[in-house]
């Protein structure tokens, strides 16, 4: 299949666990076999559509952050977390 027919919503962090929406252009054609792909993927949902995703199509980004063995001065990291979710809250 050529990459230019398939679209995705949204860009991720490679280090992230993440869910990714995909469209697959397949118009006449049969639901591919999602079983040839590697262990680490796996397919929560499948259905067919008339409409290629396109990035930012997403209706929210909704998302957590956890943060381990960091070290640093938390007031300060605290402080700039706080400034920058007051400035995206205007946007």
């Amino acid at each position: 299949m050529p990459a230019k027919e398939v679209g995705y919503a949204g860009l991720k962090d490679r280090h992230a666990i993440t869910t990714q929406w995909f469209s697959l252009q397949l118009p006449g054609m049969a639901d591919p076999d999602f079983a040839a792909l590697p262990a680490e993927i796996e397919v929560l949902q499948q259905q067919r559509h008339d409409k290629k995703l396109r990035r930012g199509a997403l209706s929210g980004n909704r998302f957590s952050l956890t943060l381990r063995n960091c070290t640093g001065d938390f007031a300060a990291a605290q402080s700039l977390w706080m400034w920058r979710m007051r400035r995206l809250s205007r946007v």
